[in-house]
């Protein structure tokens, strides 16, 4: 019984916490835009609507999963006990993740956003399976994220050490004023890559079918929406000049390149290998 009130109680705070995101829509002195804790986030009326879009579905995909929690507990026991109570717990840690990245400015909160979101979904890859295959599934998922967050890392500390500055408004300002060189593409290049990691873009999507196949359906369609969402909202450019995006766009012309090669192989590989596939999950990686 208490694991089920603390479900309903996560999924009130997330309701509760999609209508303040709404509230945002009224205010007016928002504008384009408004810098906080120090310019480490910044938020828009777009990254609230992305906000409320992101807890909308956390309290939607918590409360499909109810069910499943009832039955995978039913059939296992006490092997699962334990972990009932911590499954709202983990989509709220991701859910939080997930909204500090659409609203993140800064190298420090792009970065801690980013892990906080991955950690807690690395959890919920094998929370409810106990077979060989789920584990499978989740230190694979675990080993590719390890690489592309210090990819991440790696890109993070190029770009702080030859610009001297975190916040991405900074890093804008030093590439537009022709100070930027090869070391700022290449650190830019190697967080992009790892971006295309963490959403299983092509080439870079061998380890999202077995992922898919491995964890409970109603992980898998968290796993295969909610985390892009947030990276591509990240990516966009509804936050101005200040965004990561804004710089790949107006700064490098090679990142476009990489997006459109990128984009062609995924729905070339997608098309070819989903006609090949006969499990739904698997189907759902390759689309």
């Amino acid at each position: 019984m208490s694991s089920h009130i603390f479900n309903r109680l996560a999924i009130l705070v997330l309701l509760y916490s999609s209508v303040l995101a709404w509230n945002m829509f009224y205010l007016e002195p928002i504008g384009v835009g408004l810098g906080i804790y120090g310019g480490l986030s910044h938020v828009t009326l777009l990254s609230q609507a992305f906000d409320t879009f992101i807890l909308a579905c956390a309290s939607i995909i918590l409360l499909l999963g109810s069910g499943s929690i009832s039955d995978t507990s039913q059939r296992l026991g006490s092997i699962v006990k334990g972990r009932v109570a911590e499954y709202p717990l983990i989509i709220l840690f991701t859910t939080l993740g997930m909204s500090c990245l659409v609203s993140s400015s800064d190298l420090v909160t792009f970065f801690l956003s980013i892990e906080l979101q991955s950690l807690a979904l690395y959890i919920l890859a094998t929370i409810y399976r106990d077979s060989e295959a789920a584990t499978s599934a989740g230190l694979k998922y675990f080993l590719v994220g390890a690489l592309s967050s210090s990819l991440i890392l790696l890109g993070s500390c190029l770009l702080y050490g030859l610009t001297g500055v975190s916040n991405f408004e900074g890093v804008y300002l030093l590439c537009s004023m022709a100070i930027a060189n090869s070391g700022i593409q290449i650190a830019l290049v190697i967080i992009g890559i790892a971006l295309l990691f963490k959403v299983a873009a092509a080439p870079f999507h061998n380890w999202a079918p077995d992922v898919y196949d491995g964890v409970p359906t109603i992980v898998t369609t968290w796993l295969t929406i909610m985390p892009k969402v947030a990276i591509f909202a990240f990516l966009g450019e509804f936050q101005g000049f200040t965004h990561l995006g804004r710089i790949y766009e107006t700064t490098y012309p090679i990142w476009p390149n990489i997006l459109l090669i990128s984009a062609l192989l995924s729905l070339i590989i997608g098309s070819l290998l989903g006609l090949a596939q006969y499990r739904i999950k698997r189907l759902l990686a390759y689309s």
